[in-house]
C-alpha cells in the first residue's frame, strides 16, 4: 500500500547540501580569480583571501552540520 515518505530532516539536509554546494563553487571561484590575476599582486592576494575564507566557512559548516546531526540523534528525530 501507499506509505508516506519519511521527511525527518529532509529540509535541514537540503539546506546544508545547498550551502555546501555554494561553498564549493566559491572555492572554485577563488581559484579562478587567483589564476586569472597571476600578473598582479593585488589579484593574487584577493584570490588567496577568497579561497581561505571559503575553506574556513566550509570547515565551519561541516562542524555545524555535525552538531546539528548529533542533537537530532540525541533528541530522536
Amino acid at each position: 500500500m501507499f506509505t508516506e515518505p519519511n521527511l525527518q530532516g529532509g529540509i535541514i539536509n537540503t539546506i546544508f547540501a545547498l550551502l555546501f554546494a555554494v561553498n564549493v563553487v566559491a572555492i572554485v571561484w577563488g581559484i579562478a580569480i587567483y589564476f586569472t590575476e597571476m600578473g598582479s599582486d593585488h589579484g593574487k592576494a584577493e584570490g588567496k583571501e577568497f579561497i581561505l575564507k571559503s575553506v574556513t566557512y566550509l570547515l565551519l559548516l561541516m562542524c555545524i552540520y555535525a552538531v546539528v546531526e548529533w542533537v537530532r540523534n540525541a533528541v530522536g528525530f
